[in-house]
């Protein structure tokens, strides 16, 4: 009798054990399946079943007892493993999307550790042991415990870079700043003009560096903005360069001829 509540009490542990593991994993953003929430009610179903089984003295209940634990063991492995290598590939793709990160290859190696262990601990997993399987998901959770680790310094370096890179943009722009007041060829009014742009790129750069959703659209459309980037650049060349020719042009007397066709000259006509 005793054995059996002891049965009882573990079930109804590792059924909270499981509860808890779910909240665990949210908490690092790694997206479960909805799958996973029904499981943890149907075991949770199949436990009341199973406890008014006992009740009834019906002793297929012992045994639909030990067939939840096994099930529940093996659905926690099997989560903190998806969890782990879901994370880790999550963390690797954020750290390329994000080229503003200063610590890049250190950051890399330390992903790359992570990667060995994880590959490690799945070649390990031969106990169907409840200790065996226990073992491994500690490993498991050290290891998305350590991707968390890394998660937090990006936290910290997209703050860096976004104040970081905007000051840039405000220094950056002194220089040439004072290059076009003391040139005296533009106006107060440009000026001014030249100074609202460059506040206005720094607050864009404030907003948009170290935004996940801007870091997709690089990482998604990289190709395309350089292309975009490199026709408006050829656009505003090519009209600087078009005007500075006309000028020079003008300025040594050069005349610019267009030849034409004279329509009036019949086919007959000899070209001497």
């Amino acid at each position: 009798m005793e054995k059996d509540k002891n049965l009882l009490d573990v079930v109804k542990s590792s059924l909270k054990v499981l509860e808890d593991d779910i909240s665990f994993l949210r908490n690092f953003d790694v997206s479960l399946p909805s799958e996973i929430s029904n499981f943890l009610e149907r075991m949770n179903s199949r436990y009341a079943s199973a406890i008014e089984k006992i009740v009834r003295e019906d002793e297929s209940g012992y045994s639909d007892l030990e067939d939840i634990l096994v099930s529940v063991n093996e659905t926690r492995l099997q989560q903190y493993q998806k969890a782990a290598k879901s994370m880790l590939r999550m963390t690797r793709k954020e750290l390329k999307s994000a080229f503003w990160f200063r610590d890049q290859f250190s950051l890399s190696q330390r992903i790359d550790d992570i990667e060995k262990r994880i590959l490690e601990i799945d070649s390990s997993l031969t106990s169907k042991e409840p200790t065996g399987i226990e073992k491994s998901i500690n490993l498991y959770r050290d290891q998305i415990n350590a991707l968390g680790g890394i998660q937090n310094s990006f936290q910290w370096e997209r703050r860096r870079s976004r104040l970081g890179i905007s000051l840039k943009v405000l220094l950056w722009s002194i220089p040439i700043l004072i290059g076009i007041w003391i040139s005296g060829k533009f106006d107060n009014s440009t000026i001014v003009a030249f100074i609202g742009i460059i506040f206005l790129s720094a607050a864009l750069s404030y907003l948009t560096v170290g935004i996940k959703r801007f870091e997709w659209i690089v990482d998604k459309f990289n190709a395309m903005l350089a292309f975009i980037i490199a026709i408006v650049i050829a656009l505003i060349t090519s009209e600087n360069f078009f005007e500075k020719l006309q000028e020079t042009l003008v300025k040594r007397n050069f005349v610019v001829v267009i030849p034409t066709i004279d329509k009036s000259v019949s086919s007959e006509d000899k070209i001497v």
